[in-house]
């Protein structure tokens, strides 16, 4: 059973194709990788736990992020509850 030639060419291509994506792919994550990192381990210390369970004051430019929380749980439930009326 022979193969034929140009279906040969075209998994070759594929391959090449299919490795230059992950490539790119990865050349695109590692920065975003990095940023998040960056974040995490210099914001971990001002993550508290008064931080998190407390109202923003100052005009929400201080304070915690309670209302954060809040908004974003209701805002799931009001998605959640319109997609499984549909």
């Amino acid at each position: 059973m022979s193969s034929n030639p140009s279906r040969t060419i075209r998994k070759v291509k594929d391959g090449i194709g299919y490795t230059l994506i992950h490539i790119i792919s990865f050349f695109t994550l590692l920065p975003v990788i990095g940023i998040v990192f960056y974040i995490v381990v210099n914001g971990a210390p001002s993550i508290t736990w008064e931080f998190l369970t407390s109202m923003p004051t100052d005009g929400m430019r201080a304070g915690g992020i309670l209302l954060l929380w809040v908004s974003w749980k209701l805002f799931c439930f009001a998605h959640v509850s319109v997609a499984l009326l549909f």
